[in-house]
């Protein structure tokens, strides 16, 4: 994939690299099994995240630059992203938080 694309960006000034990320939502395919959360937490899926090699002179796509696909991890709780790692509401405790 990217080999061809870059082949046909090589005479290219400027090429812009244009990138997303899509959900691809199984929730409804119960028999489906390795999936993981998407942004609504009783959804299940994948995502795929891809970038796309654009002309600016005219918006001209060139092709796709990489593709990759994996599960959603899911989002640490305030709890956890703390940065002394310590409970949201402190407890006195020695040397602590």
């Amino acid at each position: 994939m990217a080999e061809a694309t870059a082949k046909r960006c090589q005479e290219l000034p400027l090429v812009l690299a244009v990138q997303d990320t899509t959900s691809l939502d199984y929730t409804t395919r119960t028999d489906t099994v390795g999936l993981g959360p998407l942004e609504h937490p009783k959804h299940r899926g994948l995502l795929v995240h891809s970038a796309l090699a654009v002309n600016p002179q005219g918006g001209v796509p060139m092709g796709i630059v990489s593709q990759q696909s994996g599960l959603a991890t899911p989002k640490p709780s305030a709890r956890a992203t703390n940065v002394n790692n310590c409970p949201s509401k402190p407890k006195r405790v020695l040397g602590g938080c």
